[in-house]
């Protein structure tokens, strides 16, 4: 009879091995994230006309993420997130771009209807300020509809994303507008082209 050979077991458990699980996701999300950085950068680059606001712009949304993180720590009671929450990059991106995009149209719009500092800014606050407020709000909730989810990562993902939304639009609120008024008194001969506040207050 053939000898019989001992049956090789391998049991892939312990902490090192959820260390490098998790290494590997973050550094493939890392660079899927760093793509849709540059090609957002580059977007909003050209659609704004300033190199100064598209650097704000996409820089206030990956502050929002830290923020987000220790709110929710507070709220929790938890420093542990799960990896499905890695996701919030790519989404807080592309909601902080939508409203960058907002607030640089009203912005620019607020030439025709006001015509000290204080004036716009109240202009662009009423207007943009409310609808992406509305639009923060409403995905806040839908996020927020993942608590009746079974498994806890979706809670988790929903409760993060839910303070993400407010957090990225209060980021938004109070720093890239003021960056605005920053940008066409003191950058305004850097604009790349096209037609900005600048050309607006002229008429």
């Amino acid at each position: 009879a053939a000898e019989e050979r001992p049956m090789l077991r391998i049991y892939f458990e312990g902490t090192n091995f959820e260390v490098a699980k998790y290494m590997q996701v973050i550094s493939k999300d890392i660079a899927l994230a760093g793509g849709a950085l540059a090609f957002t950068f580059a977007y909003l680059t050209v659609h704004l006309q300033s190199f100064l606001l598209a650097a704000v712009a996409t820089s206030s949304v990956f502050i929002s993420l830290p923020l987000t993180f220790v709110i929710s720590a507070l709220f929790t009671g938890s420093t542990h997130i799960s990896t499905v929450c890695v996701l919030a990059a790519f989404l807080t991106l592309g909601l902080g771009a939508h409203t960058a995009v907002l607030y640089t149209d009203c912005w620019w719009d607020s030439a025709q209807h006001a015509e000290d500092d204080e004036g716009r800014l109240y202009f662009t606050y009423k207007c943009a300020g409310k609808l992406t407020l509305t639009t923060s709000v409403v995905t806040a909730f839908a996020f927020f509809c993942h608590l009746l989810a079974v498994f806890r990562p979706m809670r988790e993902f929903g409760v993060f994303m839910g303070l993400g939304m407010f957090v990225n639009w209060l980021v938004a609120t109070w720093i890239y507008l003021p960056i605005c008024l920053v940008n066409e008194r003191h950058c305004a001969a850097c604009r790349l082209f096209g037609p900005g506040s600048a050309d607006l207050t002229e008429d």
